[in-house]
């Protein structure tokens, strides 16, 4: 396992559950080394079954929204891969809701219900 600032990562089974540390994704640099820290997951040490929890994130950027784009457009090229996100709050969610990402991602409210998504 890799040294991380900006996410905790534990394991559930076979699943990956990755926690975001950060509070308020908005600078450049945290932004750049948090999707740096999320593509290595999946591109170095080859997990393909991530939840990906918000429930830290009191603000999440667009720009960091596209590192979500890039986890998951990774994770989905990978046979059997899947990415599910939680704990959204109400603004990160709205922010998904208008731009349709909402469609893209797939997205529960718990990390209970992202969990059983893995077994549905």
């Amino acid at each position: 396992m890799f040294p991380y600032q900006h996410i905790v990562v534990d394991e559930i089974n076979d699943v990956t559950v990755v926690t975001l540390l950060e509070r308020r994704l908005f600078s450049d640099r945290k932004i750049q080394e948090a999707g740096a820290e999320l593509l290595a997951l999946v591109q170095e040490e080859k997990r393909k079954l991530i939840i990906l929890d918000f429930t830290n994130a009191a603000f999440v950027s667009s720009t960091f929204i596209g590192k979500m784009i890039s986890l998951h457009d990774k994770i989905d090229e990978i046979k059997g891969g899947m990415l599910v996100m939680c704990r959204f709050n109400y603004d990160t969610l709205e922010k998904l809701h208008i731009t349709c990402l909402n469609k893209k991602f797939h997205i529960e409210h718990t990390r209970g219900d992202a969990l059983a998504a893995f077994h549905a």
